[in-house]
C-alpha cells in the first residue's frame, strides 16, 4: 500500500515542480521591490544589481511614513476603493437581479446595450466624462473619481449570470409571505451571493486602487490626491527618491495582498460557482 502512495507522489513531482517555478516567478516582482525598497540610494545604483541588500535601510519607510502627504494620500485611496466597493455592488446586484428574474419591455435589447458598453476603451469615454464632471462641480474632489464607475458593465453580466442559478421558487414564495422586492434582494439574494459579491469587491478594489489617468486628470491638489498619484509625483524631472518610491509602492501593494488573502476562499467559491452541477 505504501508502495503504491509513492509511486503516486513520484508522478505527481513533475506538477509540483511546475507550479513551485510558476509560483517563484509570480512571487520574483514582490520580492525585488521589497529588496529595493530596503535598499540604500548607492546600491541601488549598482550593477549588476544586488539580490539582497548588503547594507539595510529601513528609514526609506520612515521617510514614507512620515510625509503626511503621503498617508493623505493613501487615506484618499481607501476611501475611494471601500466607497467604490460599496456603491459598486449594491448597483450591480440590483441590476442584475432586474436582468436575472424579471422580465419587462425591452429587457434583452438593454442588456445587449451593458454587454456592448463592456468593449468600449476607456480613452473614447474621458472626454465626456471630463465634462460631465466639470458641469456638476466634481473636479479635484474624491466624488469625482468615484461616482463614475460605480454602475460597472462587467459587475451587472456577472451578478445576472450568478443569480440566474438561484430558484425562482425561492422568490416566489417570499413573494406570497408578502416580502418586498427590496426585503427579498437584501435578505435572501444578496447572502445568496456571498462568493460573488466577495470576487467582484476584490476586482473593483484592485480596479480603483491602482486607478491612475482618471485621478490625474480630476485631481490637481496634493490634499486630494490617491496614492498612485503620489507615487507618480515622487518621480521628479532632475531627481527621484527611488527609497521613498520603492517603500511607498511595496506599501501600495498591502492592501492589495491583504484581500486577496482573507477573502481567497470567496474568490474561490464564486469563480467556480456552476463548474458543478
Amino acid at each position: 500500500m505504501k508502495i503504491s502512495v509513492i509511486k503516486a507522489e513520484f508522478k505527481r513531482l513533475p506538477t509540483w515542480l511546475l507550479l513551485l517555478v510558476i509560483t517563484l516567478l509570480a512571487l520574483a516582482p514582490f520580492y525585488w521591490l521589497a529588496a529595493q525598497s530596503l535598499k540604500t540610494r548607492g546600491e541601488m545604483y549598482l550593477y549588476p544589481p544586488t539580490l539582497v541588500p548588503h547594507e539595510w535601510a529601513p528609514d526609506n519607510y520612515g521617510r514614507a511614513l512620515r510625509d503626511p502627504v503621503f498617508i493623505r494620500s493613501y487615506f484618499n485611496s481607501l476611501v475611494v476603493a471601500a466607497s467604490d466597493i460599496i456603491a459598486g455592488l449594491v448597483v450591480c446586484s440590483l441590476a442584475g437581479y432586474a436582468f436575472a428574474k424579471f422580465r419587462f419591455p425591452f429587457h434583452n435589447l438593454l442588456f445587449a446595450i451593458v454587454l456592448f458598453s463592456m468593449m468600449i476603451p476607456f480613452h473614447v469615454v474621458v472626454i465626456p466624462l471630463y465634462l460631465e464632471v466639470k458641469k456638476f462641480g466634481m473636479l479635484d474632489s474624491l466624488l469625482g473619481v468615484i461616482l463614475p464607475f460605480i454602475a460597472k458593465p462587467f459587475g451587472v453580466f456577472f451578478m445576472r449570470q450568478y443569480l440566474l442559478k438561484i430558484p425562482d421558487e425561492l422568490l416566489e414564495a417570499a413573494r406570497m409571505d408578502g416580502a418586498s422586492e427590496l426585503y427579498i434582494w437584501g435578505r435572501i439574494v444578496l447572502p445568496l451571493s456571498k462568493p460573488a459579491c466577495g470576487v467582484l469587491a476584490c476586482l473593483f478594489f484592485v480596479e480603483n486602487w491602482n486607478m491612475l489617468l482618471w485621478p490625474m486628470i480630476v485631481l490637481q491638489s496634493d490634499k486630494q490626491q490617491t496614492v498612485q498619484l503620489y507615487l507618480q509625483r515622487v518621480i521628479g524631472v532632475y531627481n527621484v527618491d527611488f527609497g521613498v518610491l520603492f517603500a511607498g509602492a511595496a506599501l501600495a501593494v498591502l492592501p492589495i495582498f491583504l484581500l486577496f488573502l482573507f477573502m481567497q476562499r470567496q474568490i474561490i467559491a464564486g469563480l467556480t460557482a456552476g463548474a458543478i452541477k
